[in-house]
């Protein structure tokens, strides 16, 4: 298989960790909104021949989870911007959860009856 992919000049990216797994996700999700928008659109099943300009606007539009386009994010400059925005969103989630738990009524010991 890594003898086909050198062949038609694909590098190889492998993902150790959900973190880049996660990333790879939402790209994939992100290209089929696209793709099912421009059939939808246009009223065909066909987008073989658009599906470059379509990976084009993916990469040069806005994103959510870096504030930034994957063409800008790739810059060398840009590694540690974007590295330091994602763990402060990441940090922020985290901690929305563990403060939740902060106010419980209970304590370790405390008998409890639970619905099932």
């Amino acid at each position: 298989m890594q003898a086909a992919l050198r062949e038609f000049n694909v590098k190889w990216c492998g993902t150790i960790g959900s973190r880049k797994a996660c990333f790879s996700e939402y790209a994939n999700k992100s290209l089929q909104i696209l793709i099912h928008k421009y059939l939808t659109v246009h009223e065909t099943l066909r987008y073989i021949y658009t599906r470059p300009s379509l990976v084009l606007t993916y990469k040069c539009g806005h994103h959510i989870l870096s504030v930034m386009s994957p063409c800008n994010a790739n810059l060398p400059g840009n590694e540690a911007a974007v590295q330091m925005i994602l763990h402060k969103q990441y940090k922020k989630r985290r901690c929305g959860r563990a403060c939740r738990y902060t106010n419980l009524r209970f304590k370790v010991g405390d008998l409890a009856r639970l619905k099932t």
